[in-house]
Parts: structure tokens; C-alpha cells; sequence
């Protein structure tokens, strides 16, 4: 439970506010962390790609982030989450042996 925890905060927190940051979207700590974490929920849902992008969309918007802003993070998220998929398949294999 304690790793899942550390995984959400700094895998799934810290890495979007990051992304916002980069993109230079400011916003509200608080406000920030209430939303990812139900985001991280909805994109669990195995539903298809899509449903994440859209959960950005309808819970950032009303804290005034821009829908472009929302997408953007979203689709960042997935192609870093791919490139780390890509990096630690190599280890997964290996450890099958």
C-alpha cells in the first residue's frame, strides 16, 4: 500500500504538475492534487485510449486550465509512460528467465 502510495505521488503527481509546469500552466497545488488523483481512478478503467484525455479535460477546465493545455499534459503523459514501458521491458524479460 505504501509503495502504491509513493507510485501516485511522485509517479502519477509530481511527473503531470511537472508536465504543467514545462508547458508553463500554473496552478493551485491543492486544487491540482485533488483532480489527479481521480484522474489516475478514471484512466485505471480500461475503457481505451481516450477516456483519460478526457478526464484531463473535464476536471482541469473548471479550474481554468485550458482545454489545449489539458490535452497536451494528457498526451505527454502517454507517450513518456510509453517511453518508460519501452526502457524497463528489457529488465521485465530478463527477470522471466
Amino acid at each position: 500500500m505504501i509503495y502504491s502510495f509513493l507510485f501516485n505521488l511522485i509517479g502519477v503527481g509530481l511527473a503531470n504538475l511537472i508536465l504543467f509546469w514545462s508547458l508553463g500552466i500554473n496552478i493551485d497545488l491543492l486544487d491540482y492534487f485533488s483532480v489527479i488523483f481521480l484522474i489516475s481512478i478514471v484512466a485505471s478503467i480500461p475503457a481505451g485510449v481516450g477516456l483519460k484525455e478526457w478526464a484531463y479535460i473535464a476536471y482541469f477546465a473548471p479550474l481554468g486550465i485550458s482545454i489545449l493545455g489539458a490535452v497536451m499534459v494528457a498526451i505527454l503523459n502517454r507517450f513518456l509512460q510509453g517511453l518508460v514501458n519501452l526502457a524497463a521491458l528489457p529488465i521485465y524479460l530478463k527477470s522471466k528467465k
